[in-house]
């Protein structure tokens, strides 16, 4: 409702300064908030004619257009940020989960370890780390990036679900249990975590308890 209520005043100030980056990146931060991206697309590009030196706004364009399916945009604008900012961590982050989306895990892990080079270590890029080096076939090291976002955020529910479902990957059936209880602990109403601990009691033999986590991950979402 604040957003909502503040664009009239961001598209004001627009108004009275048309030719203000900062003007246009306000507004086009609280279009896409309120899922305007098109709109908000047009505000962080006119944000960048008026001033091409602003980090911010490259990403904040970029996720725009991720949000809109324009992916291969995206990754322009992630990495015109970082020619602009070259250590700018949270630019990598954001170039690295394009990547990903792109199937190109091997670059993705470059700008993830980058991230966490330059700024503080993340539970969510460290998260993303593992996922790419899952992706490449690096299981051990992906349970290490999983394992290092739960020493930084022990109630991290993501990175419970990747151990989970990567020690189910490599069999160790028990592991993985655990970690999808503990998501569950979390976050109780996801359907797609019941799910997962259900396939993980199903091929660990305990189907009847499998099955029941299958039920109420139907109930929850019954598409």
């Amino acid at each position: 409702g604040e957003v909502r209520e503040a664009v009239p005043h961001f598209e004001a100030a627009v108004r009275l300064r048309p030719d203000a980056a900062d003007a246009h990146y306000n507004l086009g931060n609280a279009l896409r908030s309120l899922g305007r991206h098109e709109e908000a697309i047009a505000h962080y590009e006119q944000a960048l004619r008026a001033n091409p030196q602003m980090p911010d706004a490259e990403i904040a364009l970029g996720s725009a257009l991720e949000s809109s399916g324009r992916l291969r945009d995206a990754i322009a604008h992630y990495a015109q940020a970082l020619r602009i900012f070259p250590d700018y961590a949270e630019a990598h982050n954001r170039l690295g989960i394009a990547l990903a989306k792109s199937d190109r895990p091997q670059e993705a892990i470059t700008h993830f370890e980058r991230a966490l080079r330059t700024g503080a270590g993340q539970p969510d890029v460290h998260n993303n780390l593992g996922n790419a080096l899952r992706a490449t076939g690096r299981i051990q090291e992906a349970i290490a990036q999983y394992e290092q976002a739960l020493q930084i955020d022990p109630v991290s529910v993501d990175a419970h679900i990747n151990l989970g479902r990567t020690y189910a990957r490599t069999g160790r059936l028990q592991e993985s249990i655990r970690h999808f209880e503990q998501a569950l602990k979390l976050n109780p109403s996801s359907p797609a975590v019941h799910d997962d601990l259900g396939m993980a009691l199903v091929m660990g033999d305990r189907v009847s308890e499998g099955l029941a986590h299958f039920q109420t991950a139907l109930r929850l979402d019954p598409n």
